[in-house]
């Protein structure tokens, strides 16, 4: 399921993960990333903030960034941030249109990572930078699950990762970013 080995052991129930106290202990160097892209691009938006610190921090300087979390999350963000553009996270609602898309480590957290990328995909972008935890990097070898981090739902090895990405982009440059986080990260193009 979701390229993942058949006997892989998957949770079957969402735990919400508050990401507010967090800063830029993770993920940092996918946002990094993410802004060396930036020339190319006049809107961001990033599905699954968290604390936002990231997206305001690497991207406060331009006017075109959103972004996206669910409650209770969202209106934290409104109050910590309220000169800045924040919208609720529902896969039933398209999202608006954007040039770039960042979705860092969300997709481990999701029951239905299918959905969470057609979501992306209404937005229109050229780019999408995904990031999400390397299995075998977390375990140091094989791993049957659950994960042993009760808010992730899920977590790919570098292959199934990028196996799972090529069956919905056509261009995906992937890369482990933070070998001591496990960090892998995907660049993907339409």
């Amino acid at each position: 399921m979701y390229c993942i080995k058949e006997d892989y052991n998957h949770r079957s129930r969402y735990s919400h993960f508050d990401d507010m106290i967090n800063t830029d202990g993770w993920q940092k160097e996918v946002y990094l990333e993410a802004v060396k892209l930036l020339g190319e691009y006049e809107t961001v938006a990033d599905i699954g903030c968290g604390s936002g610190y990231k997206l305001v921090k690497f991207f406060g300087d331009i006017e075109a960034f959103t972004g996206y979390e669910i409650q209770p999350t969202l209106n934290k963000l409104r109050d910590k941030y309220p000169n800045h553009s924040w919208e609720e996270s529902n896969f039933d609602v398209p999202l608006y249109r954007y040039d770039m898309v960042i979705c860092a480590d969300v997709i481990e957290h999701v029951l239905d990572p299918d959905m969470l990328i057609n979501y992306l995909k209404t937005s229109g972008a050229r780019t999408y930078v995904l990031s999400t935890p390397d299995r075998a990097l977390v375990y140091g070898g094989q791993h049957d699950g659950p994960p042993r981090n009760s808010t992730h739902i899920r977590e790919w090895t570098y292959d199934e990762f990028g196996q799972y990405l090529r069956q919905h982009f056509s261009n995906v440059q992937q890369s482990i970013t933070n070998t001591a986080q496990a960090t892998q990260m995907a660049v993907c193009r339409t």
